[in-house]
């Protein structure tokens, strides 16, 4: 995470006010920058991996499932080797989530962190970032920073992102 660090998450959260604060002006900044960053890329996005940086809004969504997997690719087909893909299925109230990854690379995540103000009832969405990887065209990165301190680096080239209605 370069723009929504958990460090600073853990500084906006802070009982000391003026740490508060100074880290409240920095996270504002931070956004801005953020979307500058994303807005210099929107030429450069095919149009859902846009939709994910520009529209789709997970905040505090409710992380079901993450699931990886090869698709076993026919004859024929003009794809030489088998399609790797991750499946982050989200609950977000009524609304079920998944997010459907085409990978470049392998998905990690970090450890969870301990200590206040990290969430210990599952891992929630708190905040995301899409970085695309120069000088590779269409080679993208979406960190995404979890209740539970740990961040899930998922290297992605193309992201499918259909929404589920009322999914328990």
């Amino acid at each position: 995470m370069k723009y929504f660090t958990p460090e600073l998450y853990l500084r906006a959260n802070s009982s000391d006010d003026d740490v508060a604060d100074r880290a409240d002006e920095e996270w504002e900044q931070s956004i801005k920058k953020y979307q500058h960053y994303i807005d210099s890329l929107s030429n450069e996005m095919p149009p859902r991996v846009k939709k994910l940086a520009k529209t789709i809004w997970l905040h505090d969504a409710q992380l079901r499932l993450l699931a990886i997997g090869q698709d076993v690719l026919k004859s024929g087909s003009r794809l030489q080797s088998p399609l790797t893909i991750a499946t982050l299925t989200l609950q977000q109230g009524e609304t079920s989530v998944n997010l459907v990854y085409m990978l470049w690379d392998r998905v990690t995540q970090t450890n969870p962190r301990q200590g206040h103000p990290w969430s210990a009832v599952g891992a929630c969405w708190l905040y995301d970032e899409i970085e695309l990887v120069r000088p590779h065209p269409n080679r993208f990165h979406h960190r995404i920073l979890l209740s539970d301190g740990s961040i899930l680096d998922i290297p992605f080239y193309d992201v499918n992102v259909p929404v589920l209605p009322g999914f328990d």
